[in-house]
């Protein structure tokens, strides 16, 4: 059971894999007010909205394997981390093929700081083929209402503008390294809360993501 101070920065890891390719979406969360266990609070948090909506409409060849977290802002802090339950859903479930695996969707962020450094994007992987069309995602297919959902549900769990602090809360935002620095521990101002996600259906390309390439 990992404690999350007040005020600290944690980067938070979805790990996955498509066609043997490790894939990794990563989220910059500030502790609002004392979190007891972050491992439940927010890491499974996540990877609920992960299972719940988004894996059961992705492509069989997307599979989630685990979460983790450490602190990066003000001090480095070390990896805590949770793996799948019995009973969890980690493989994607549409039967037809699956896009490849550098090619995503993306989920533009919008943040209280203004420019270029109050931006961020988070890239989802694991498109089912059957739901494209060129280079369009179908806004009347069912994984595009999905998608909507998944941003909903991350941004119930995670987004907090203009709201009274609760308890056990986090905030999801955008680390800037121009601001905070190149590497962790970085400073705590270069981290920005979002206000708003919003999932565009365009296809795009991460190349990162290329089979035998990296994450």
């Amino acid at each position: 059971m990992t404690v999350g101070a007040v005020g600290t920065i944690h980067q938070i890891d979805v790990l996955m894999r498509q066609e043997g390719q490790h894939i990794m979406n990563s989220f910059f969360v500030r502790v609002d007010s004392t979190v007891d266990n972050l491992e439940t609070r927010v890491l499974r948090a996540i990877m609920e909205c992960y299972m719940e909506i988004l894996i059961p409409v992705s492509g069989s060849n997307l599979l989630i394997e685990s979460v983790r977290g450490k602190e990066v802002a003000p001090t480095l802090g070390p990896i805590y981390e949770i793996q799948p339950e019995a009973g969890d859903n980690l493989q994607g479930d549409d039967t037809g093929d699956t896009l490849p695996s550098h090619v995503s969707l993306c989920i533009n962020l919008h943040t209280t700081r203004g420019g270029k450094s109050g931006r961020g994007r988070l890239f989802i992987p694991g498109i089912p083929e059957s739901a494209t069309q060129g280079s369009y995602i179908l806004s009347t297919n069912p994984y595009w209402a999905a998608i909507l959902a998944f941003v909903a549900c991350l941004a119930s769990k995670l987004i907090h503008t203009d709201e009274p602090i609760g308890t056990n809360q986090v905030s999801w935002g955008v680390m800037s390294r121009k601001i905070g620095g190149t590497k962790p521990p970085y400073t705590v101002g270069g981290f920005a809360p979002i206000t708003r996600a919003v999932a565009r259906n365009i296809l795009g390309s991460t190349n990162s993501r290329k089979v035998g390439r990296g994450q």
